[in-house]
């Protein structure tokens, strides 16, 4: 992890934008508010969601470009179970934690069934053999843990023999990549699901990106950073063209995916912060809070704008009112449920050590 006085905020204020985007997407989309037992007037928001919020959605390709390289970041020279549990730590207990609030909470702002198979999907485990999702954005969890599993692989297998460099770190990257492409090429499902489906490019991408730090590394993975990019525009063109309103869907696309390199490859650079700067302080912070808001904002938050409406506030109110009580809670559960979780699930259950990443 960067010093906080050397530390490059760049990845922290893309993440938090990122995930506002995404529940502005979600929270002004009116096929989403339609759910809700009492509908909301929403006139307001339609011009801030069709000027803002309505390419919302690739806030989640954002989300998994960025994984690829803060992931990649903690992995070199790293152990893999050391890398294996601090990722653990870090999704399940707020996952559950979440899915709690929204086993409880959305039912009782929605239509939504409640059932007795819906207690099981605390586990996580419905993403891999079926049944009821609490969180409905939790569908990229599963693509996150397996990019965890396949970098813990590679870490299980380099470890044996020597650190888990840079070098290694592209071997496994030029090698993941060819897999991928073959998986697609002979439309094997399989292998598909477990090298990340079509969403292992932005991992790829994002760790390559992570590399670069020269004119030389940037040549030394072009091959990887090319090839990735093209594969990346690819899914993202086939994931806008669901949303027929939207126009200047390649520029658009492109654009994004350019600033995004860019955004990333200056990240590698530490740079000096000013240590009595409050923003500084606080944007890390707020960057770690983007998990939990991401697992927050669609069920519990729109159960929120639910309740609040009930109580007598008019919309614009009741969906403010949500966010800060969202993010009261995203706060909690990195500041306080989180450490808890950690050193409980490290005394009693982790008793081989390593340093954090």
């Amino acid at each position: 992890m960067q010093n906080e006085k050397t530390r490059n905020i760049s990845l922290d204020l893309v993440r938090i934008f990122a995930a506002f985007w995404v529940l502005g997407f979600h929270w002004f989309a009116p096929s989403n508010i339609a759910q809700l037992r009492t509908v909301p007037s929403m006139d307001w928001a339609r011009p801030i969601y069709y000027d803002v919020f309505e390419w919302g959605f690739l806030g989640v390709d954002i989300f998994f470009i960025l994984s690829g390289s803060l992931i990649a970041k903690s992995a070199i020279d790293n152990e893999w179970f050391n890398f294996a549990k601090h990722r653990f730590v870090r999704l399940f207990p707020a996952y559950f934690l979440v899915a709690l609030l929204s086993l409880f909470l959305y039912p009782l702002a929605t239509n939504y069934p409640m059932n007795v198979e819906m207690i099981f999907s605390l586990t996580g485990l419905q993403f891999w053999i079926g049944g009821p999702k609490l969180i409905a954005a939790g569908w990229t969890l599963p693509i996150e843990i397996g990019f965890y599993f396949l970098i813990t692989l590679a870490l299980l297998f380099y470890n044996k023999k020597r650190n888990f460099g840079s070098i290694e770190l592209r071997n496994f990257l030029n090698i993941w990549l060819l897999l991928h492409i073959l998986s697609i090429s002979v439309n094997f499902q399989p292998a598909q699901i477990f090298f990340v489906t079509s969403f292992a490019p932005y991992f790829i991408f994002g760790a390559a990106l992570s590399l670069i730090r020269s004119r030389g590394d940037l040549f030394s993975n072009i091959f990887t950073l090319s090839i990735s990019f093209v594969l990346i525009l690819r899914t993202i063109l086939h994931r806008v063209e669901s949303f027929p309103d939207l126009r200047h869907k390649f520029f658009a696309s492109l654009l994004l995916l350019i600033c995004m390199s860019g955004i990333i490859i200056y990240s590698n650079k530490p740079v000096k912060n000013p240590r009595t700067n409050l923003l500084i302080k606080s944007v890390p912070t707020l960057s770690r809070m983007t998990y939990p808001i991401y697992l927050l904002h669609l069920e519990v938050g729109l159960a929120f704008v639910y309740f609040f409406v009930k109580a007598g506030l008019t919309s614009g109110y009741a969906f403010i009112a949500s966010l800060l009580l969202v993010l009261v809670i995203s706060y909690v559960i990195v500041r306080f449920f989180e450490p808890f979780c950690k050193r409980i699930i490290f005394k009693y259950f982790v008793t081989r050590g390593g340093a954090q990443d």
